[in-house]
């Protein structure tokens, strides 16, 4: 446990595998020191989003390419979530 907060719910974060995280949300943390580094500091993570989405969706595409899927359980199924 470290002795910073983090910015969204106020627990103190934790260094898992090298990364802040914050175990009540769930999520990394990344600490920047001006605003310029923002972007920067997020582009991986919404990479890795992105990769997580596109995949999803090729699985999706394969299976129903093969016939494993129908459509109809296409529309009832939920969508995937990533962290």
């Amino acid at each position: 446990m470290l002795s910073e907060m983090c910015p969204v719910c106020n627990s103190p974060l934790f260094e898992i595998r090298g990364e802040l995280r914050c175990i009540r949300c769930d999520k990394p943390v990344v600490k920047v020191h001006e605003e310029s580094e923002v972007l920067v500091a997020s582009a991986p993570l919404i990479l890795t989003r992105l990769e997580n989405a596109i995949t999803d969706k090729l699985d999706v595409l394969t299976n129903l390419s093969r016939g494993r899927v129908s459509r109809r359980s296409l529309k009832s199924s939920p969508k995937p979530s990533h962290p």
